[in-house]
């Protein structure tokens, strides 16, 4: 239980309001969470200053003009944080508050001045003098400025702006810089590891299942308990046993056969919630979304969600394989829904997505060093289907543009009685000509109309594991002409997308620099993705392309 000390005393004045507010119960609570007595505790000073002079200059990076104002006084609150107030341990910015609305923003070119005071004159001749690992923060409670470095002149500054209204409120922004110089192991939090195992431990009072048990109940990788294949060498070696009895079987030819679908017959105990809500696209990407979007049948998408079972019929394979992947892809036609035949006005084709991880290749155990990384590249069709639902109900907004339309997910029955889940989607056109072939006008467009397609999954907190030049579909735009050669990115295969948090929810990977990589790889030239790719944005966690980055090329 953690306590914030109360004295209603000091709220009275300016700086009774910051020591009491804001900087005591971010304090106490770090002090309560301390993982011993070992850690020192932090301490604070508040400083009242009004006696500096009000100078004012712009808070961007670049130059800054200074300006004098006269006799004008301005009281300012210095705060300092640290473990030892005498040396400043940890290396704690210093927090200076100015009376709310203090900076005055131009209404022309949109910049502020920031005001100053004598004690953030020496701070920032102290940053000035040793900025390495030292930051200065100034507050008015309405923008919110975070120094780096200041030139020895004073009138250069560069800087971090949270500007009004910000998304995080004052007390939190200020609480992750002061957490941020602290020990990894100060706090006592709940952490968990980076690698999550799933299930609960096996009762070693019963001895493992036999071969043959095993060979006749389980059909999948869900049959398989996870924390046992972590866990246990001789379970793992079992499964790969499995493993091969299952990869030694014919792979079954589909194409020219009819399946029996159950309507929304995937089901999932817990359906993915998205931690974060979906940015606000921008204009120019929404701009494309429709410029691009090919027809849609609103009619037969109800009559496909209100049924009970459809069939379908496979018409050509469009991945194929040894049989060794997670899934296959047909396009097909639907022949009847509900036992009725279609009108004339439904799609003549679409595609089918079947899920079967039992003869899916997966890397030998004996290739790492420890079961518990291995067992991140054992992947569930469950989980696939999931994410795959998960991110085309995420982005219903693009559906038909840069993604297909969704028909939803379901189960189907092939003739031998077998029941595999899937996916239906709208079976996207695919051009004649691959992308290397392509005049670079084409590949121009295909360059920029990927980068909104990436810019859709970002926006939407949707990352892609493993990039590849497969899960994009390079169609011919509705505008595309002889003479005009315009191609659409339309992204495809979420199977192994992650979204949330990039430590706890799911791994995240450098989308950005990914796709640009595999455009490379697809054949269009670096320096025409360089040119017309655009630059990052804000969702990257980190920079790994051998196409976008100076450093690596």
């Amino acid at each position: 239980m953690i306590t914030v000390p109360q004295n209603s005393e000091i709220k009275k004045t300016f700086d009774g309001y910051v020591e009491s507010e804001v900087i005591l119960p971010i304090v106490a609570l770090f002090n309560g969470l301390r993982r011993s007595s070992e850690c020192p505790d932090l301490k604070y000073q508040v400083k009242l200053d009004s006696n500096g002079k009000l100078w004012s200059s712009a808070a961007t990076v670049g130059s800054m003009t200074q300006r004098h104002s006269g006799s004008d006084l301005l009281e300012t609150t210095e705060v300092q944080v640290s473990g030892d107030i005498t040396t400043n341990t940890f290396g704690f910015p210093v927090i200076f508050f100015f009376p709310s609305l203090s900076f005055q923003q131009d209404v022309e070119d949109g910049q502020f001045s920031l005001p100053m005071s004598a004690s953030l004159g020496r701070a920032l001749d102290s940053l000035h003098r040793r900025s390495e690992g030292n930051r200065v923060i100034v507050t008015d409670f309405y923008t919110t400025v975070l120094i780096n470095h200041v030139d020895e002149k004073l009138t250069a500054v560069e800087c971090e702006v949270a500007p009004p209204p910000s998304t995080v409120p004052l007390r939190y922004l200020l609480a992750s810089y002061i957490q941020l110089p602290l020990p990894s192991d100060y706090l006592d939090l709940d952490t968990e590891d980076y690698i999550i195992t799933e299930g609960a431990p096996n009762n070693p009072c019963f001895p493992l299942p036999a071969d043959e048990e095993i060979l006749a109940t389980r059909h999948g990788h869900s049959d398989f308990d996870r924390y046992t294949l972590v866990n246990s060498q001789p379970a793992v070696e079992r499964f790969f046993r499995w493993k091969a009895s299952m990869q030694a079987r014919p792979k079954p030819v589909l194409v020219g056969t009819v399946l029996q679908a159950k309507s929304h017959g995937f089901q999932r105990r817990k359906y993915f919630q998205p931690r974060y809500p979906i940015e606000s696209i921008p204009e120019n990407t929404l701009a494309h979304l429709r410029a691009v979007a090919r027809s849609t049948f609103p009619q037969f998408t109800q009559l496909l969600d209100r049924s009970q079972r459809f069939s379908l019929l496979l018409d050509d394979e469009l991945t194929p394989s040894e049989g060794t992947g997670y899934a296959r892809t047909f396009s097909c036609r639907i022949v009847t829904v509900d036992g009725q035949s279609l009108s004339d006005d439904v799609p003549k084709k679409f595609s089918v997505k079947l899920f079967d991880d039992s003869a899916a290749s997966i890397p030998s155990h004996t290739e790492y060093h420890s079961l518990t990384f291995w067992s991140q590249n054992f992947y569930t069709v469950e989980d696939m289907i999931h994410n795959e639902i998960g991110v085309y109900n995420r982005l219903e907004f693009a559906w038909g543009s840069v993604v297909p339309q969704f028909y939803g997910a379901h189960s189907f029955t092939l003739e031998d009685g077998c029941i595999l889940c899937g996916i239906l989607t709208e079976y996207v056109t695919p051009s004649d000509t691959k992308l290397e072939e392509q005049s670079e006008v084409a590949q121009i467009a295909f360059v920029k109309s990927a980068r909104h397609a990436l810019r859709v999954l970002q926006y939407a907190d949707i990352s892609q594991l493993d990039w590849s030049s497969e899960q994009w579909i390079p169609t011919p735009s509705p505008c595309h002409t002889a003479s005009n050669l315009t191609l659409t990115c339309v992204l495809i295969d979420f199977s192994l997308t992650a979204q949330g948090d990039r430590y706890k929810d799911g791994h995240k990977e450098d989308d950005y620099g990914g796709m640009a990589d595999m455009l490379n790889e697809a054949g269009i030239p670096a320096d025409l993705i360089r040119k017309w790719f655009g630059p990052r944005e804000e969702w990257d966690f980190f920079c790994a392309s051998y196409v976008m980055e100076q450093s690596v090329r």
